[in-house]
């Protein structure tokens, strides 16, 4: 895969999530290492075990020195305005 932005990566994810395509071998490699514990869907691992498998390949696949800011809700932390 020819290197890319970090928002045309996730774009990609989300094209293919949209469209119901699979994403498993799309993720399965990055680099010379496998994601041996990419055995199972994304929805049924932990959120912590799908964003990691995420970000590595985001890592792996973006241009050399491309950033990006993630924004995540975390329930425990979240609160409610009256």
């Amino acid at each position: 895969m020819e290197p890319k932005t970090s928002l045309e990566l996730i774009l990609t994810l989300a094209a293919r999530h949209r469209d119901k395509q699979s994403i498993k071998k799309l993720l399965q490699y990055c680099g010379p290492e496998k994601f041996e514990a990419h055995d199972k869907p994304l929805a049924a691992m932990s959120n912590a075990e799908a964003v990691q498998i995420v970000f590595k390949w985001i890592g792996c696949n973006s241009i050399n020195g491309q950033s990006f800011d993630v924004r995540m809700g975390i329930e425990e932390f979240a609160t409610t305005l009256a």
